[in-house]
């Protein structure tokens, strides 16, 4: 049971037909955010569904798996499609298997100490560990403020220590190494999220050229669902500017095709009402499903073995600002974060020159 978005747009729920146990069946739901909501909660109803109040189980609590079912069911209307995926993927295959059958307030510290210990033995990462207490969390912090749960027992369980190496974004050098090796809907991505600072997914590959306001030089960005602003309008660098005027051609030619030199004046209006609709960053003029194979290829032709990834361009975004001395509140707001603290906790990859400049700030003592 999954959620997918064909090439064409639309979405499906795809799931093993409970009669012949071997053949998958799909539901389509169109195009859109509606259908895209359809579609997920269709695939939330086979699994997963709303919490009602049972008789506890030996622990006196509900088993985690109920929970689990309830606070999926709850958060579908609110989280991205791939968190969504991910989690329902994690629980499936991970969560419910060790858990599952366990009533809640059974699942200590001590019980999580276990499985962390598990885990590290079998050369899982620390990171990977992190995210799977944080879901065990979210779901306990979840019940108890519903009150199936008179309390969260792993409420202040520390984590493992993180693992992950900070990765400074990439050099101006490397993206210009990836960019040559790069497929046309990949470089596309990659500079729409460096002139933007959009986020990977959805706020860059869902942009249309009606998302374009060519008269006031802005781009609408659709935020993803992080709790911040809902949509950005920004504003359009002249360099990207003169890429976006040139992408739309290529599309417009694509979409046209050879019709010889008498173009009825129909044809065109119908043209650009096509063109309004199509995504900016598409794959043979449909919607971009995956980048993983293509970014992994283009990186490692350009030589480049370090943990960079297309996030790291919204990274170099916000750093090149804040370093050439831009206002951190409107640099906040140019990437959707709902306050500065976040901006600096995260994005801020400081470097030498930062440094530098910084220690040259302080006074001369004439000591």
């Amino acid at each position: 049971m999954s959620v997918h978005q064909l090439k064409d747009g639309r979405w499906i729920v795809q799931y093993r037909d409970p009669e012949t146990r071997n053949k998958y069946k799909r539901e389509y739901f169109g195009r859109g955010r509606a259908a895209e909501a359809e579609a997920r909660e269709r695939d939330a109803s086979f699994t997963f569904r709303g919490y009602s109040k049972r008789t506890p189980g030996p622990g006196g609590s509900p088993r985690f798996e109920e929970l689990a079912q309830g606070y999926i069911a709850a958060r579908i209307a609110s989280i991205e499609t791939s968190t969504y995926n991910v989690l329902q993927y994690k629980l499936k295959s991970l969560l419910l298997p060790e858990f599952g059958g366990i009533p809640a307030l059974k699942i200590t510290k001590e019980r999580i100490d276990k499985y962390v210990a598990t885990r590290l033995a079998r050369g899982k990462k620390s990171n990977t560990i992190r995210r799977d207490i944080a879901d065990i969390q979210a779901i306990m912090n979840w019940a108890a403020g519903r009150g199936l749960i008179s309390h969260n027992p792993l409420s202040g369980y520390k984590k493992p220590r993180s693992d992950a190496e900070i990765v400074s974004p990439p050099t101006l050098t490397e993206m210009i190494d990836i960019d040559k090796h790069a497929p046309d809907h990949l470089r596309r991505l990659l500079k729409t999220i460096f002139y933007t600072g959009a986020r990977p997914g959805r706020e860059t590959t869902s942009l249309k050229w009606s998302n374009i306001n060519w008269d006031n030089n802005t781009i609408r960005i659709i935020s993803a669902r992080k709790h911040g602003l809902k949509y950005r309008d920004i504003p359009i660098f002249a360099d990207f500017r003169k890429l976006l005027e040139t992408w739309k051609a290529e599309d417009r030619k694509r979409i046209q095709g050879f019709k010889g030199s008498r173009v009825q004046a129909k044809e065109d209006k119908e043209l650009e009402i096509r063109l309004k609709d199509m995504n900016i960053i598409n794959y043979k003029n449909g919607p971009v499903i995956s980048l993983k194979r293509s970014w992994n290829r283009a990186r490692n032709k350009a030589g480049i073995t370090r943990a960079i990834r297309p996030y790291s361009y919204r990274h170099a975004f916000v750093s090149m600002l804040l370093d050439s001395g831009a206002d951190l509140k409107s640099v906040s707001e140019l990437v959707g974060h709902s306050n500065t603290a976040l901006t600096l906790q995260v994005y801020q990859h400081t470097n030498r020159q930062m440094h530098k400049s910084a220690i040259e700030k302080l006074p001369k003592m004439g000591w």
